[in-house]
């Protein structure tokens, strides 16, 4: 049996993506049974939680043995990372609960769950949204959530967590597919072998899009949620394969892990802001 310790802190940077997608790596590679052991880990950020939590059915999915992830109930670092997201929840309780105070919990959400999901993760954000701006900001998230299903492919829903960082005073939601990766669809798009990084850029390019119905535009709701996260001063990650993107004050930088994922990880990181109201104004 392998067994994989966690006890280093997990920050949203590039060297704690490197590891989690090396985690997710060796769970669905290797020919051994996999242990996660938790009991030494200080924290870990709200933005890793679909991955860890997803751990136990990829592997099952690609028919290897996850034994499951060892945490001390006990310790308050463990319980922030397993019970308070939600993940023991879900495979011990097999709870439907998806929101508790602030913190939408670890779940997998099918597609005819979106926009019942989507209102509890608006009351979730800590920022006063202007009631126009709210609802195309909804759309633009049900759209993220639409391209996860049409063009991730999914053999199940997608996993989904937001929770509120006191460490930082942010909201972070994450949404994670575990499909076949935007690599694929839109190497299979172009007929051409490509690269992770290659297909990111390609995707996040205006007008770019593997739809066959082009009378429908793709990318207006990463846009329209670029430009929300922007006046935020927040930050938005998104990880396919092993192209790693961080969009931060309307720039766009690209990294190559060591390892790539299976499918692709959306992050939004939003900044506690009760004293503005954001409106949006059509430019």
């Amino acid at each position: 049996m392998k067994i994989i310790n966690i006890s280093r802190e997990l920050r949203l940077g590039y060297d704690a993506f490197n590891f989690i997608a090396k985690l997710q790596h060796q769970c669905i590679h290797s020919n051994e049974m996999i242990e996660v052991n938790l009991i030494n880990a200080k924290s870990i950020n709200p933005a890793f939680i679909t991955i860890l939590g997803s751990l136990p059915e990829i592997s099952e999915k690609h028919h290897k043995y996850f034994k499951g992830i060892v945490y001390n109930p006990t310790n308050k670092n463990n319980k922030k990372i397993i019970r308070d997201t939600g993940i023991w929840g879900y495979y011990e309780e097999k709870a439907k609960l998806q929101k508790k105070n602030k913190t939408m919990l670890f779940h997998n959400i099918e597609k005819n769950q979106i926009e019942r999901y989507l209102d509890d993760l608006l009351s979730c954000i800590p920022v006063n949204l202007e009631q126009n701006l709210k609802g195309l900001l909804s759309t633009s998230i049900i759209e993220v959530f639409n391209n996860a299903f049409e063009h991730g492919k999914p053999d199940k829903g997608v996993y989904c967590s937001g929770k509120f960082d006191s460490s930082k005073k942010n909201f972070i939601f994450s949404l994670y597919d575990a499909g076949i990766g935007i690599k694929q669809n839109v190497g299979e798009y172009l007929k051409s072998s490509i690269s992770d990084k290659f297909a990111v850029e390609w995707a996040l390019s205006e007008n770019n899009s593997t739809r066959i119905n082009k009378n429908i535009p793709g990318g207006n709701g990463l846009k329209l949620i670029e430009q929300f996260i922007n006046a935020n001063h927040g930050k938005i990650y998104m990880l396919s394969g092993n192209a790693l993107c961080k969009i931060v004050d309307s720039k766009r930088i690209i990294d190559e892990l060591d390892n790539p994922i299976q499918g692709t990880l959306f992050i939004m990181d939003i900044k506690t802001d009760k004293t503005n109201k954001y409106v949006y104004t059509k430019k």
